[in-house]
């Protein structure tokens, strides 16, 4: 075998091999796409869910703060039935 023949043959073996290479290399993006757009779409579940959670949590913190404010007013005017009435009120 002279050295031409050589060469060719370890030439059609590199393209060969180039092409496993390269088909293999493009698949392998082609997952990496298919995985980040899940992942990205997971994310964005995750983000929605939580910007539920955030809200259903600033509901709650005025609903308790409504609560709070109708707990002084009832207070307020116990206190001045009691002191209006001259009954003495005992918090136990």
């Amino acid at each position: 075998m002279t050295e031409g023949q050589l060469n060719k043959i370890l030439d059609r073996q590199f393209v060969k091999f180039y092409g496993l290479i390269d088909r293999r290399l493009h698949e392998v993006r082609d997952e990496l796409h298919t995985e980040i757009a899940d992942l990205k779409d997971d994310v964005n579940h995750v983000r929605n869910v939580l910007d539920s959670v955030v809200g259903d949590i600033q509901d709650i913190k005025t609903e308790v703060a409504a609560i709070g404010s109708q707990l002084d007013r009832h207070d307020q005017a116990l206190t001045q039935l009691a002191d209006h009435t001259g009954i003495q009120l005992q918090y136990e």
